[in-house]
């Protein structure tokens, strides 16, 4: 109840407190100028006087609920004992039984106002039945000056009442009103806001859904109904897996399930189906859906990266493949290297580093030009790819100098078969127009060096070897 409500209260019982100790004092006074009555008359307004004034007190404390209660049950106690001593039921301040039974019910519900009955009928049946058998036996009746009195106070206590209340009902629905006015504009800005948001969603690129604790599809916009072919009626209830299908699903299970426990994370997934390319990359924000405390499903937004990917993709083979030949350069050379070490101190292996350098490559670019001298080392890029396993790596480090790293040998005896058999691949592409060859230098890795700087120095020793041997040949480190 609001305070203005409440203060209306205070000023109804105050001023029906005030009217009915008024009318108390001037009920006795009329009375008293009447000579001799009998003092069970008088008591009536004396009682009512008391509990009036004993009620102004009580409302001092500002609890008009207590107030009230103990008021009606004062005031229905006074009048049935004055029912009981005088007139029995025609004594006029049984009018008051009436009142107390609207009043009380008005202001303290309706199980007060069916007790009030009920007790009021019962007493009036009772006094009558008691006149009836000679057992209450009524004064002499009140004289009509100090009927009328009686009566006036009556009235003037149920006129103050009634206007006092009407001015709580009134004041009550200019507060509902204006409450309800509130609502609707409380309702009208939910649902702008609503309409404002459902827009944004619907216009954001991301893919959004909103999905249930058993991962079962709520709700989605309409790019995720488009990208994955389904319709808006498809959606709801259906699960994720058969969206998503079993692979992204699975992909996707733990930070699902992570949501519901009320975790907020990101992950990256790989599908795709319905409008785009076979396989998108999606960066993914799970956030739950909090409801009492406890998470009941969440919300899941894909954005699409899939462009992003390709490019950082692009990139990174721009800065690691050698742009005349195709393979890789010296960064993805030492990049490869590195990881092979990285696996060797795991689980011991041998792997060689080996230095390779072409024969006669300066004579014949400058006998027949750059762009022969280009073709040639493409060619050359070419037999040691298809020469070595694909697990191999085969990078140029600039001009003529090639470097292979060749993982996973047995020993020294894998490490000259696959020497013999670069330098022979080599020496196959020579023509008498250009006579090429290859020298070949050779480091085993943990025998001949366990950090990369030592491999290529000693690779790079035996190459020199090689060469200062006669060329189109190979030398292992020492």
């Amino acid at each position: 109840m609001s305070s203005s409500i409440e203060e209306s209260r205070m000023r109804l019982l105050r001023s029906a407190l005030l009217v009915m100790l008024a009318g108390s004092a001037v009920f006795a006074t009329s009375l008293l100028t009447l000579g001799q009555v009998p003092h069970s008359r008088l008591l009536g307004p004396a009682l009512l006087g008391t509990l009036s004034g004993i009620a102004l007190l009580h409302l001092r404390q500002r609890q008009p609920q207590q107030t009230l209660s103990l008021l009606a049950c004062g005031g229905w106690g006074i009048a049935t004992l004055m029912g009981c001593l005088t007139e029995g039921v025609r004594t006029p301040i049984l009018l008051a039984y009436p009142m107390i039974v609207i009043f009380t019910g008005w202001l303290l519900g309706a199980a007060w106002a069916k007790g009030f009955a009920l007790a009021s009928a019962l007493a009036l049946a009772g006094m009558a039945g008691a006149e009836m058998l000679g057992w209450l036996r009524p004064l002499a009746p009140i004289p009509a000056v100090s009927l009328m009195l009686a009566q006036c106070l009556i009235l003037a206590l149920a006129a103050t009442l009634t206007l006092n209340l009407l001015r709580v009902f009134q004041e009550r629905m200019d507060e509902a009103l204006r409450l309800g006015r509130l609502a609707e504009q409380n309702l009208a800005t939910v649902r702008t806001r609503e309409l404002e948001l459902q827009r944004l969603v619907e216009s954001m690129p991301s893919l959004i859904c909103q999905f249930d604790a058993e991962l079962r599809c709520v709700l989605a916009n309409p790019h995720f109904t488009r990208f994955f072919g389904l319709s808006a009626e498809e959606l709801p209830g259906r699960p994720l897996e058969s969206i998503f299908g079993s692979t992204a699903f699975e992909e996707q299970r733990a930070p699902l399930l992570r949501a519901l426990a009320g975790e907020s994370l990101r992950s990256q997934a790989r599908f795709g189906i319905g409008e785009g390319p076979a396989e998108h990359v999606f960066e993914v924000a799970l956030v739950p859906r909090q409801l009492e405390g406890h998470s009941d499903g969440g919300y899941a937004l894909l954005h699409d990266v899939t462009e992003r990917e390709r490019s950082a993709e692009r990139l990174r083979q721009l800065v690691s493949q050698d742009a005349l030949t195709g393979i890789g350069n010296r960064t993805h050379l030492m990049d490869r290297l590195g990881l092979a070490l990285k696996r060797s101190a795991r689980r011991p292996q041998c792997f060689a580093l080996m230095m390779l350098d072409l024969d006669g490559f300066k004579q014949i670019n400058d006998a027949h030009g750059h762009e022969r001298g280009d073709q040639l080392l493409q060619k050359v890029a070419r037999t040691l790819a298809d020469t070595l396993r694909a697990d191999d790596t085969v990078a140029r480090l600039g001009g003529d100098e090639f470097v292979l790293l060749v993982e996973t040998l047995h020993g020294v005896e894998d490490a000259t078969l696959v020497a013999a058999k670069v330098v022979q691949s080599i020496a196959a592409l020579s023509s008498t127009e250009a006579p090429i060859s290859a020298s070949l230098g050779v480091a085993l890795h943990p025998q001949q060096g366990a950090v990369a700087e030592e491999l290529i120095r000693r690779a790079d020793a035996a190459l020199y070897r090689a060469k200062a041997a006669g060329r189109n040949q190979w030398r292992m480190a020492e």
